[in-house]
């Protein structure tokens, strides 16, 4: 036997004259082979000018004097280049690269700690696994009760999720089971989302937030949405309304300022009803007598068509001699079903003509709806 089994070195033969020559050979070689680093493994040239020492791997399609030297290790030594066959199990670190690849037997690949486990640079196409297996979707796996990311030196840090398009996701899951429960991020747009979910398939939002506004809404929230917003309905008086004397009367509005859901209508002029689907509703509304008005005043609601004395949706008013009558009043939240109608019912013990005061400051009535 002229070699070693593994580094294939030269052995020293009985008798052999210049016992130096082969010596050195064995030497060259552990030199090239032991604790390998090579400088890279992409070129199919040689490079021009290498200095003493220098190895590289052969790439696939070599040519010059790398050619047929496809996965060999190429060191220059003493002005030529010296070619080593790698063993399955060979380890080598690419500098270029910051990543260590082990020989299968066939070709370099990124080194493997475990079983379909990691290489120190998943930049290079390989994985990580820290008390975990990754995958080809998790690149870098955890199993850790607790994972600490701290500043380096002074300052903070920062945690980047980048994604390539706005249409993409780049957010947090948090799962049970491996099954998604809450998931908040950029998710399929730039708004941010908070999201819930039973099961995994089904989701419900529970805040956005609007990227470019900075609005928050509740989507599935019955106290409302953000930014000020809300559905609903303002009507009011375009002139004034006469009232007779110690009876409750029923307001017929006649101007619509603002609505959302045809919650006005001509045909029922008195009435503000309720959307379908809708289950809350609130009342604000501003009464007020002309100066001519004398007596004690009143304002009620009346849900489809029975008065509600116990929901007051005005304060009861005096006139001064102004004709202008106190401040807007905000009724109590209602439980409601989708074709509910309410209407405002007045009452003066005395008076003259042109009681109710519209339009300028007077009087009027809006439904705000909680969902």
């Amino acid at each position: 036997m002229d070699i070693t089994p593994n580094l294939r070195l030269p052995f020293i033969l009985e008798a052999q004259a210049q016992k130096h020559v082969t010596h050195n050979e064995a030497i060259r070689a552990l030199d090239a082979l032991v604790q390998i680093a090579v400088l890279d493994r992409d070129l199919t040239a040689p490079p021009l000018a290498p200095d003493d020492g220098d190895r590289y791997i052969a790439a696939a399609g070599a040519t010059g004097d790398w050619s047929g030297k496809e996965t060999e290790i190429a060191a220059w030594q003493d002005g030529a280049w010296a070619f080593y066959s790698p063993q399955p199990g060979w380890l080598a670190w690419i500098e270029d690269e910051a990543s260590l690849l082990v020989f299968d037997g066939a070709a370099w690949a990124p080194a493997t700690a475990v079983s379909g486990g990691a290489s120190l640079n998943p930049a290079t196409g390989g994985l990580v696994g820290i008390n975990a297996t990754a995958d080809a979707t998790n690149r870098l796996a955890v199993a850790s009760a607790a994972s600490l990311f701290n500043h380096a030196g002074t300052g903070g840090h920062q945690q980047k999720i980048n994604k390539a398009i706005a249409t993409d996701t780049a957010s947090v899951l948090y799962q049970t089971g491996f099954s998604g429960r809450a998931e908040m991020g950029t998710t399929g747009d730039d708004d941010f989302h908070f999201k819930v979910s039973p099961d995994g398939s089904t989701w419900h939002e529970a805040i956005l937030i609007d990227k470019d506004t900075g609005t928050v809404t509740f989507p599935n929230t019955t106290i409302g949405g953000g930014g000020g917003a809300y559905r609903g309905a303002l009507v009011q008086l375009s002139a004034s309304e006469s009232i007779p004397n110690n009876t409750f009367t029923v307001v017929p509005w006649d101007a619509e300022a603002y609505d959302t859901d045809a919650i006005w209508s001509a045909g029922n002029p008195s009435r503000l009803t309720v959307p379908s689907g809708v289950t809350k509703i609130q009342i604000l509304g501003h009464c007020a007598w002309n100066s001519n008005a004398t007596g004690g005043r009143a304002a009620r609601l009346s849900k489809n068509g029975n008065s509600m004395t116990e929901y007051s949706a005005f304060a009861n008013d005096s006139a001064n001699a102004s004709g202008v009558h106190g401040a807007p009043v905000l009724g109590p939240i209602i439980e409601v079903t989708g074709g509910d109608y309410f209407e405002i019912e007045v009452f003066q013990s005395s008076g003259g003509n042109l009681d109710l005061q519209g339009p300028h400051r007077g009087t009027w009535a809006m439904m705000i709806i909680w969902e």
